[in-house]
């Protein structure tokens, strides 16, 4: 037998084909020992890969849950805060006209309320009017105030500050024009169009 692999090689060897087929096998074989540890090196790194995938996936989770909480915890604070400025708004205004109706009469409040509302840099103003007025009708003058809307543009409305007076026009009104020429017209920018002032005879 091992005669016989000799001169089998020996024959293959005079072809040059012996060579090539121990190259060959080795060859396979290598291909072989490479394909393996490919395979083990593919293995682990897909292992590695899916590791790192899912610790990142823990830690993407966990650090969005964090921020989700601490986002809901800011706006959570921001809201309380809001409701907080929103109800001490409110307490402010409705003190502020309650001071108000110490002078005024409110007719149609919840017109005059809403107007005060949207148009609160007004109220300092009417705040100061009385004593003036007072200064040129008396003390015991009565005031009111009351929303007009233009019948063309019901949008556009003013607020009237209505002198109620008993006296004549003859005596008012020239009362008012002293009134308007001595304080009112020097104020009047102040209104940026949306207060004025009349005689209403009772």
């Amino acid at each position: 037998m091992i005669m016989k692999d000799i001169l089998q090689n020996e024959i293959l060897s005079s072809y040059g084909i012996g060579e090539a087929r121990v190259l060959t096998q080795r060859n396979r074989v290598s291909r072989r020992i490479v394909s393996k540890n490919w395979e083990e090196s593919f293995s682990i790194q897909h292992k590695t890969l899916r590791q790192t995938n899912l610790t990142n996936l823990i830690n993407t989770e966990e650090l969005s849950l964090g921020l989700r909480n601490r986002l809901a915890s800011g706006l959570i604070s921001r809201h309380r805060q809001q409701f907080h400025k929103t109800l001490q708004d409110n307490v402010d205004f409705i003190l502020e006209l309650e001071a108000l109706k110490q002078s005024y009469k409110f007719c149609e409040e919840n017109f005059v309320s809403s107007f005060l509302r949207k148009n609160r840099f007004l109220i300092p103003l009417l705040r100061e009017i009385p004593e003036k007025l007072y200064g040129y009708f008396g003390k015991n003058q009565k005031l009111a105030l009351k929303v007009s809307f233009d019948s063309d543009s019901p949008q556009l409305s003013e607020l009237w500050i209505l002198i109620l007076t008993e006296l004549s026009a003859t005596e008012a009104f020239p009362i008012l024009e002293k009134f308007d020429e001595e304080w009112w017209l020097e104020n009047l920018d102040r209104t940026d169009c949306k207060l004025n002032i009349s005689l209403e005879y009772i």
